[in-house]
């Protein structure tokens, strides 16, 4: 299936001159632009560096069912960027953009004949992992359903609503006027 591929990719897909590269985007404060390319490539005026920290990306695969896809990216913690990052910024909710160039090289210049989409999520969860032998970071992307459930730590009740505004008293009194608050759902 072409999926809305131009007509110059399919050309490059079925010839036998063709490499790919995986591009990824990390929407931090400061967008990280990484590749597993063996060189940096240019595409649509970014710069991915290549990278020796983007050690796997999980397999992901489509169903005709309803599921929240989700995968896991995993990069070297060797040099403490990435851990740096991770640990110094609110990662949660971080946009990720993985795509596939389909590239060709002539006298070592790599021209990016265009993209194939891979998958586009947010960072859900990540976890650090040291040993004598190695430091990996895996991060969970996911897609933006994932957190569709999830309950914000917002209560009804006094010391939550003063976390958010200090002076109102509002809640001092709920729980013995209302027994069944509905908010929004059953």
């Amino acid at each position: 299936m072409a999926r809305g591929l131009t007509t110059a990719v399919k050309t490059a897909l079925a010839s036998d001159s063709f490499r790919l590269a995986t591009l990824i985007d990390l929407h931090f404060a400061t967008v990280r632009r990484i590749t597993d390319f063996g060189q940096d490539i240019t595409y649509n005026s970014n710069t991915y560096s290549s990278s020796g920290h983007l050690i796997s990306i999980d397999d992901t695969s489509e169903t005709a069912g309803l599921r929240v896809n989700s995968f896991t990216v995993t990069l070297s913690g060797v040099d403490r960027t990435y851990v740096d990052l991770f640990l110094a910024n609110d990662y949660v909710n971080t946009k990720v953009e993985i795509n596939r160039a389909v590239c060709t090289i002539t006298n070592n210049v790599v021209s990016v004949t265009g993209i194939i989409p891979f998958f586009l999520g947010y960072i859900a969860a990540f976890s650090i992992k040291d040993t004598d032998s190695s430091s990996e970071i895996e991060f969970e992307v996911a897609s933006h359903w994932k957190d569709f459930e999830k309950v914000n730590c917002r209560r009804t009740n006094s010391n939550s609503q003063r976390r958010y505004f200090p002076s109102d008293t509002g809640f001092n009194f709920a729980s013995q006027s209302v027994t069944d608050m509905k908010w929004g759902r059953r």
